[in-house]
């Protein structure tokens, strides 16, 4: 029952968004107003390494996608532990690159505005959730217990403080602070300026779907879009980290208050 109010809440609100946004777009007005700066040329550095980065995990998702073992929880947390220092050195590594090769603090780390950049990324989040929804609807043959995200397996079969904690570091921490500045921040402004934003925005989609492994993937891409036009229209590093770590704590509440193979993980 609480599951349902809450899921209620989520899709009223995310409807709500999309009906300013048709509201917006019927009386000629852009669906996000553009915040007025260009996507910045980014030092080769951060580039290289965000590049490296995807490379990297879609060829460990490849290589991963042979006959399933029998779930180890244990392995799990040590793969999780694994993760989150890999994550913590990336985002700091990133981070410290696109600072320090750039001449002033760039567009999407200034914190000027910061209230209306956290409101945007409010309004993303629930922008992404009756898309997102309606992908696992149509998706849902796909999503046995087997192919449940890792993380939302073990959280399942081993529900300890210790693996919450980490599970809601990785996920609502670390994974959007260090996905956003790799897929938004680097590579989206790249491709931005060099095919522009219709090509840019869905090919930076699909490579943050296929990171995430199968069948997560298709539910994801609604979210990857958004994320990545919203971030293309505000060039916000906070706007767009904010819309992902809510994505990702909801799924964690949804999945605190009933198991469901309807939680996919961003």
């Amino acid at each position: 029952m609480t599951t349902a109010f809450i899921l209620t809440l989520f899709l009223l609100g995310s409807l709500t968004v999309w009906g300013e946004v048709i509201r917006r777009v019927r009386a000629g007005q852009p669906a996000l107003p553009a915040a007025g700066t260009e996507p910045v040329a980014w030092h080769p550095l951060p580039l290289v390494l965000a590049c490296a980065w995807i490379l990297i995990t879609v060829l460990a998702k490849l290589s991963s996608a042979g006959p399933s073992e029998p779930f180890d929880p244990e392995a799990t947390m040590r793969g999780l532990y694994f993760n989150l220092g890999q994550m913590l050195l990336m985002w700091a590594a990133l981070l410290a690159s696109a600072v320090s090769t750039a001449d002033e603090t760039p567009p999407p780390f200034r914190l000027t505005h910061l209230t209306d950049q956290l409101g945007d990324g409010v309004t993303a989040f629930f922008a992404s959730l009756a898309p997102v929804f309606l992908v696992l609807l149509a998706t849902l043959p796909l999503r046995t217990p087997e192919a449940q995200h890792s993380l939302l397996r073990l959280l399942h079969e081993q529900p300890t403080v210790q693996a919450w904690l980490a599970v809601c570091v990785a996920a609502v921490v670390l994974a959007p602070l260090a996905e956003e500045i790799i897929f938004r921040v680097i590579l989206q402004s790249w491709l931005t300026r060099l095919l522009g934003p219709v090509a840019a925005i869905p090919l930076v989609a699909l490579l943050f779907a296929a990171v995430h492994g199968f069948p997560d993937s298709i539910a994801l891409i609604p979210l990857a879009l958004i994320l990545g036009y919203v971030y293309h229209r505000r060039q916000s590093y906070i706007t767009v980290a904010v819309a992902h770590a809510l994505f990702n704590g909801a799924n964690l509440l949804m999945q605190s208050l009933q198991a469901s193979v309807l939680t996919p993980s961003g």
